[in-house]
């Protein structure tokens, strides 16, 4: 048996949540399934892997299947049919953390921001 497509999990359980019906990228329901076979036992219990190929994004992941087994994918026997969450924020796009070692950009924003430093202008706080 071998793994085939992507192997991330989240996506992997959005798919098995949908009964295999939803692609977890595009969300349409043009998901098309092949099995692939591994080997068969002696009492006709087949164990393999079933592939899954989206048709509108191209998407690929795969279960291993074993007839004996409870649940029929058995990597799924520790998954909840209630959905994960998800990380609320991505972090990528943001620019780079800024580090003040010796404190001087701290202590100018302080000198800054003692009083008579600044005044109102047309409302608005500048500078003095």
């Amino acid at each position: 048996q071998e793994a085939w497509g992507d192997g991330n999990d989240y996506l992997k359980q959005r798919l098995w949540r949908s009964g295999f019906k939803v692609c977890p990228k595009c969300e349409k329901k043009d998901m098309n399934s092949v099995d692939v076979g591994a080997g068969c036992r002696m009492n006709g219990d087949a164990y393999g892997t079933s592939r899954f190929t989206c048709n509108s994004c191209d998407y690929k992941t795969s279960f291993h299947y074993d007839e004996a087994s409870d649940p029929y994918y058995y990597e799924t026997r520790d998954w909840s049919r209630n959905p994960v969450r998800q990380v609320a924020h991505d972090y990528a796009g943001l620019p780079p953390v800024t580090i003040d070692p010796d404190g001087s950009e701290n202590r100018r924003r302080q000198a800054a921001d003692k009083e008579g430093e600044w005044k109102k202008v047309d409302g608005k706080w500048v500078p003095a």
